[in-house]
């Protein structure tokens, strides 16, 4: 396996080129699985790396912008295509079916069904030609973090937007099972989401933001942040970086592990004709913890090594 000379390898940190180092070897002519990249940024990169340590089959490498300015020749002999990230899931979504199977990975669960619902009909028809691995955790998977950060709330806020909504009846049933009464507001695209959020924190013990853009962009984010720290009312973060900002507590999973299931996935499913399973969330992760925001709410939790490993053995 080889990236090609194309491949942009300036971007990258020691431990990253190493990674990339070990992978040279001898590359066939043409590769069975073609792994598209939605852009250049080393997230993207990070999840191809971890994908063709573990991969068995012969693999190429390309961003998005690559693969248009210059296609590569064994485009319609790849058995599997990988779509790393929406973009270029979006882009492959515009091939015909009957030559490959696809994968989309490092996506949203909403973006997926998005993008699907405006570009798949030729996909939809050809059941296990399709699969994706979310980017995003159940929901099972948060409100039991939650239950392990405050064991002793009642009551979780939420707000569904239109990318969310339809996942209210599973989130009532998944409160329910935990002992979680569920305070939510369904908020449209022209909603003010601090204004319609602040009461909704005020009557919750805990509040979990859902990734649905509507309701949570960079600005929201901050203001319902700073609300619940007023209100004394702890978040559950659903990225790293909203952890950083100032949420108690958050489950992820990074692009290597990303990669690692994909990897899997398609080793699971070698032989061209075997069809993929139904689009998954992932099943690696970790659990961070942001310990000032907990000191600063009077909340005492365990290391966060000690909350995956709770949270493994409630959600294998």
């Amino acid at each position: 396996m080889k990236y090609k000379r194309r491949f942009n390898l300036g971007r990258f940190g020691g431990r990253l080129l190493l990674s990339l180092c070990l992978l040279l070897s001898s590359s066939p002519l043409l590769a069975r699985t073609l792994v598209v990249l939605s852009g250049d940024a080393e997230v993207y990169h990070n999840v191809a790396v971890a994908l063709r340590v573990q991969l068995r089959d012969s693999s190429e490498v390309l961003t998005l912008e690559q693969l248009r300015q210059d296609p590569p020749a064994g485009l319609a002999q790849s058995d599997t295509l990988v779509a790393v990230g929406a973009a270029a899931f979006e882009q492959l979504l515009q091939l015909p079916p009957e030559r490959h199977r696809l994968l989309a990975t490092f996506i949203p669960e909403s973006t997926y069904h998005a993008l699907l619902a405006r570009h798949g009909e030729a996909w939809r028809q050809k059941p296990g030609l399709l699969s994706a691995i979310y980017l995003d955790q159940p929901l099972r998977r948060q409100l039991q973090l939650a239950r392990l950060v405050v064991p002793k709330a009642r009551r979780i806020g939420t707000a569904l937007g239109p990318a969310t909504r339809h996942q209210l009846a599973e989130l009532q049933a998944e409160a329910k099972s935990l002992n979680f009464e569920l305070v939510h507001a369904e908020l449209s695209a022209d909603d003010n989401p601090v204004r319609r959020l602040q009461p909704i924190i005020e009557r919750s013990d805990l509040f979990l933001p859902l990734p649905d853009q509507a309701v949570f962009n960079r600005t929201t984010a901050k203001w319902i942040l700073y609300i619940a720290y007023r209100k004394r009312v702890p978040l559950i973060g659903f990225s790293r970086k909203y952890v950083e900002a100032g949420a108690v507590a958050g489950v992820y999973s990074s692009a290597t592990q990303i990669g690692r299931q994909s990897a899997e996935l398609l080793n699971d499913r070698a032989d061209k004709r075997a069809p993929l399973p139904p689009p998954q969330f992932p099943k690696y992760y970790s659990v961070i913890t942001n310990r000032v925001a907990a000191r600063t709410l009077q909340l005492e939790l365990p290391t966060d090594a000690a909350l995956e490993a709770r949270l493994q053995e409630m959600s294998p």
